[in-house]
């Protein structure tokens, strides 16, 4: 129940002009910290993010993801990746995937296309599409030639065209 509380409260001072202050929240929020709670770690990092405080955020994403957080790990890997950080993204874009969350191999595949590194996204791509098949993954649908196909499965579905097109393997890129 405490974080329903947390993610309401979050997402009104975040999203609306309610009267609950910032400082009530991160007061809120460094509480639940005290009793050990990583979900309350993640979401002060968010917050502070939001805030752009970017060092605390990163700060209390770090905390919540070496106690285990899958989703502090794709925070982190996100903040990273958007500060161009791009060896600091992979690392916990991989340490997600290494804890169950295989969509992060999109995001590590798109992190070695960024830099080039074809041979690589190549490979997480293929990688992701194949355990996103395996486990069933569900990642949203949107409609193809008549054809549900997950998001996740699109995108890297047209990356790897992309990938395939700039190596000049015609024939690959017109597979996908």
């Amino acid at each position: 129940m405490r974080k329903i509380i947390i993610f309401i409260l979050l997402n009104m001072t975040i999203f609306s002009t309610s009267k609950i202050s910032n400082l009530d929240i991160e007061k809120h929020l460094k509480e639940e910290i005290l009793s050990g709670d990583i979900y309350a770690m993640n979401k002060l990092g968010f917050f502070y993010v939001k805030q752009n405080k970017l060092l605390e955020g990163e700060k209390y994403y770090k905390i919540a993801a070496d106690k285990g957080s899958i989703n502090a790990m794709n925070n982190l890997g996100n903040l990273y990746t958007s500060q161009n950080k791009l060896l600091e993204a992979e690392k916990y874009f991989k340490m997600a995937e290494n804890n169950g969350d295989h969509t992060a191999l999109y995001k590590i595949a798109n992190i070695y296309f960024i830099q080039n590194k074809l041979p690589e996204a190549e490979k997480y791509y293929s990688i992701g599409i194949t355990m996103e098949n395996l486990l069933n993954i569900p990642t949203g649908i949107h409609f193809s030639n008549n054809e549900r196909i997950p998001y996740a499965d699109s995108d890297a579905l047209n990356n790897l065209a992309v990938i395939y097109f700039i190596q000049n393997k015609l024939l690959e890129a017109e597979e996908y």
